[in-house]
């Protein structure tokens, strides 16, 4: 099979295979929950996170897409912001930033959202460790759907 044609195979089985996660996460979030509906979505760089979420929202505008990576720089450019200091000197010390301090931004973005949004975040959770420290903090107010693990060769 040529490349343009197996790349074009690939873009339409990711696309129905969005739409399809996206119907499926549509159906169960219109069900009356008190807590917020969340996607974990990852993949390596270049596994289409992005694209994938922008499909899912352009169908499902209810969904909120964050990255935790974007929260975290925004962060680190804010004037004045005592995590953002505490953010930049970890990395410049080549250590990992707190795992509850990237759910307190998560939250915090969340907790802007209005009532009845759902979310799709982006590279979050990395490890276990991140897994408890979610589990700890926003357990109570978050459900946690699946995780969307996007594999491109």
């Amino acid at each position: 099979m040529p490349s343009s044609s197996k790349s074009t195979t690939l873009a339409v089985v990711a696309t129905i295979a969005c739409a399809s996660v996206g119907y499926y996460l549509y159906r169960q979030s219109t069900k009356k929950v008190s807590k917020k509906t969340v996607v974990f979505v990852l993949g390596g760089p270049g596994a289409g996170k992005g694209t994938q979420c922008d499909k899912i929202i352009s169908t499902y505008p209810s969904f909120k897409f964050f990255s935790a990576g974007d929260l975290l720089r925004a962060e680190r450019k804010k004037a004045g912001s005592k995590v953002g200091a505490m953010i930049n000197e970890k990395i410049a010390n080549g250590e990992f930033v707190p795992a509850s301090v990237t759910v307190k931004l998560l939250k915090e973005a969340m907790d802007g959202c209005e009532e009845g949004s759902k979310f799709l975040i982006d590279g979050f959770p990395r490890n276990i460790d991140n897994v408890n420290v979610w589990e700890e903090m926003l357990a109570g107010e978050c459900d946690v759907k699946f995780c969307l693990f996007l594999d491109c060769p």
